[in-house]
């Protein structure tokens, strides 16, 4: 089993997924704990146009086709290519941030893309 984290993700074998508190089975099951509402910012750049182009979008996708199968998931805001500038990751983070419950709610930031290095600030 995997882990991530306080153990929001971790696989529950080769027919079941344990995310964000629901366990999805290949039988069609859901079963979800309760706890205070997830809200996810989801990023996807699949830099179109480019000498690199990647599919991403298809991540971001398939994430919030996972988001839709649990009842404990608040708002989801995304952002593919071009929308996803700093600026507006950073103004969605504070939207969600302004809706999470301190202490009850998660928030869940989902990155898919390349990567860079920069010094330190």
């Amino acid at each position: 089993a995997m882990s991530v984290s306080d153990g929001q993700y971790a696989s529950g074998g080769s027919d079941c997924l344990l995310f964000l508190n629901c366990q999805f089975c290949t039988s069609g099951n859901t079963v979800c704990r309760v706890m205070g509402k997830v809200h996810v910012l989801i990023c996807a750049l699949d830099y179109k146009g480019t000498s690199c182009p990647l599919s991403c979008s298809f991540d971001g996708n398939n994430i919030q086709e996972l988001l839709r199968k649990c009842d404990n998931v608040g708002e989801v805001k995304v952002l593919y290519d071009n929308d996803a500038t700093s600026a507006n990751a950073e103004a969605a983070m504070r939207e969600l941030g302004r809706v999470c419950d301190p202490g009850e709610d998660y928030f869940l930031f989902y990155y898919s893309g390349h990567g860079s290095s920069v010094p330190d600030k």
